[in-house]
């Protein structure tokens, strides 16, 4: 039997002028049709698609951190590593367990720390680089490992900040040397930076760009030279971030002057829309699979978009205000987009089964 066969057409006709038994009506006649289709076709080309992404926002308390975490990464078990200056938490997503540094340990104030492929974590110190080391009591201490050189000052350059670009490791502090090191491999000054915004992969070769004058040096395994100089570019075109585009090009962020692709040498224009095309500053960029990238632009929220550079779907602050001020981004495979914000993290979902219309709805939306 039909479903109007169970409804004679009159009835029907008369609850179809009822907007609650015409949602329920439309809504079980197209039952038999959500069972032979399981998967929607995607947003055709020119639109976005409606509503935000599935995701959960996971604040400081929820972590038992009691400061703002710093730092992000995934470990070699699939685990989430959440830093914070004096605190570690590791977990699965659902279950969390967190490790106060111990009491007499040196506080370096670390920003971010670097994750070896057998699980250590390693992080700068005063005299160099210590492996963090865990104890039955639920706290860590560093281990030195490895000296710094002293720099052109007569100095240690205390390294708090860390970042991988390839194989290699690289650390600096809020300005002045950077430092290549790794474990088995001696520590050494690559030269100076005026406030080190970020290190990054073009193909083969290593960038790192300058906050204040825009300027990008390319690494060498013993020092650096300059690619694009002071004065050639400014503040607004300082590179933020990047994500791998082709075997030879990056996708890169700025500070306030959008999405670029640069080779090496040259940036040149990547097309795209608001909010990627300018004026805010996108805070980290990373791949989402299958040819997909999200970006995280500051005062706005995460941006989904292709290749093309098509926008396929949003996740505004509006959402949750926390959500507008995303720090770093890393997909895992299978498991989505993991966000550092100012106060906590997030897992979005990408793509989402499931996607949120409350901001759509002034009034509220009641659903089955």
């Amino acid at each position: 039997m039909s479903f109007l066969q169970a409804f004679p057409l009159s009835r029907t006709a008369a609850h179809l002028r009822n907007p609650v038994w015409g949602c329920a009506l439309l809504l079980a006649a197209a039952l038999p049709l959500a069972a032979q289709n399981l998967i929607l076709d995607a947003a055709p080309p020119g639109t976005v698609e409606t509503g935000a992404p599935a995701f959960v926002v996971l604040g400081t308390e929820a972590l038992g951190l009691s400061t703002a975490p710093t730092d992000l990464h995934q470990m070699p078990d699939g685990r989430i590593l959440v830093v914070s200056r004096t605190e570690l938490v590791l977990g699965d997503g659902v279950r969390w367990e967190l490790f106060r540094q111990s009491d007499g340990d040196p506080r370096v104030g670390t920003v971010s720390v670097a994750v070896d492929t057998d699980g250590s974590i390693y992080a700068g110190t005063a005299e160099g680089f210590a492996r963090i080391e865990f104890g039955d009591d639920g706290t860590w201490q560093h281990r030195l490992v490895a000296s710094v050189p002293f720099d052109a000052h007569n100095e240690r350059p205390v390294c708090i900040n860390s970042a991988t670009a390839g194989r290699a490791w690289y650390w600096h502090g809020n300005s002045g040397a950077l430092v290549s090191w790794r474990p088995g491999q001696p520590a050494r000054i690559l030269g100076e930076l005026n406030a080190c915004e970020r290190v990054f992969a073009a193909g083969a070769a290593v960038f790192a760009s300058e906050q204040v004058t825009g300027a990008v040096h390319r690494i060498e395994e013993r020092n650096f030279h300059t690619t694009i100089p002071e004065g050639v570019t400014t503040a607004t075109a300082t590179i933020t971030c990047a994500a791998p585009f082709d075997a030879d090009t990056a996708l890169v962020g700025t500070n306030a002057g959008g999405l670029h692709l640069f080779d090496g040498t040259t940036l040149r224009p990547f097309s795209c829309d608001a909010p990627l095309s300018g004026l805010r500053r996108i805070n980290d960029l990373c791949s989402a699979g299958n040819g997909f990238y999200v970006a995280a632009v500051d005062s706005f929220g995460l941006v989904f978009f292709d290749r093309s550079g098509r926008i396929i779907q949003v996740l505004p602050g509006t959402l949750d205000q926390r959500l507008a001020r995303v720090q770093r981004l890393h997909y895992v495979p299978g498991g989505g987009v993991w966000a550092l914000l100012h106060e906590g993290i997030a897992r979005i979902e990408f793509p989402s089964r499931l996607s949120y219309f409350n901001p759509l709805v002034p009034n509220g939306l009641a659903y089955t």
